[in-house]
């Protein structure tokens, strides 16, 4: 008997490495298709409550590349191969609510061709390298493989949201440099300001010379970004064509 104390979820996992039916079980708790679906393949389930319900493999799939979980078992039970696996996903983010990040990220996990998955479906490498990195996987071959610099990389994970901090420490970014890289690829840099000090990087920006310009060929159509988001106060229509005079 099923101690009472647990919950549903426990003891559906139970039962599923117990290799028991979990049909009756479910039914009676009220448990949906997509809880236990996912929880057969985190517990190295079988595919007969598939079939009990009647879903397609199709259906099964969505399931799971929704949840951002291995199909690898489950494609090779039912005979899918990985070109039919990859197509079935590209079907899926078209016709269901599954995005392209979930899908790349189910078949980095699945071990399958994602690179494929990407082309098709017209994915750049900052958007293939970001779902990498929001999801926790490993994208230094990636990174390799497509000769991504630091600069990329860095622009990837403040797009992901991800701190960047021990990245640039890894790699001896400056702080004057993590600014001009962002500026240039179109980064805002207002959370760069707020985390280092508005203060730091007015003293880092000088108007309207300042060594940054001269030393790194820093457009000036990127610096009065910078200085646009920080509301510099100090832009006015001479201090503009001041600019443009002196570089």
């Amino acid at each position: 008997m099923i101690n009472q104390n647990i919950s549903n979820e426990q003891a559906l996992v139970t039962l599923i490495k117990s290799k028991v039916d979990v049909l009756t079980f479910a039914q009676k708790k009220g448990l949906n298709n997509d809880q236990v679906i996912i929880a057969l393949a985190q517990n190295n389930g079988d595919c007969t409550f598939a079939q009990q319900k009647g879903l397609t493999d199709e259906q099964v799939l969505t399931i799971l590349t929704k949840n951002c979980l291995d199909i690898s078992k489950f494609a090779l039970t039912k005979g899918i191969s990985s070109e039919d696996a990859i197509n079935t996903m590209i079907k899926i983010s078209e016709n269901s609510d599954v995005t392209n990040e979930q899908s790349l990220t189910t078949l980095v996990k699945s071990n399958l061709n994602y690179s494929e998955f990407a082309e098709k479906k017209g994915m750049s490498d900052e958007q293939v390298l970001i779902a990498f990195m929001k999801n926790q996987l490993d994208y230094n071959t990636f990174v390799a493989s497509k000769s991504i610099s630091d600069e990329q990389v860095l622009v990837a994970l403040e797009k992901s949201g991800i701190d960047y901090q021990n990245f640039i420490s890894e790699k001896n970014i400056s702080d004057d440099q993590v600014l001009i890289i962002f500026a240039k690829n179109n980064v805002d840099v207002t959370a760069f300001a707020k985390k280092k000090g508005y203060q730091m990087i007015r003293q880092l920006l000088p108007w309207p010379r300042t060594e940054l310009i001269v030393q790194s060929s820093f457009k000036r159509k990127e610096y009065l970004t910078i200085m646009l988001q920080l509301r510099q106060p100090r832009i006015t229509l001479m201090s503009l064509i001041s600019l443009k005079l002196s570089c």
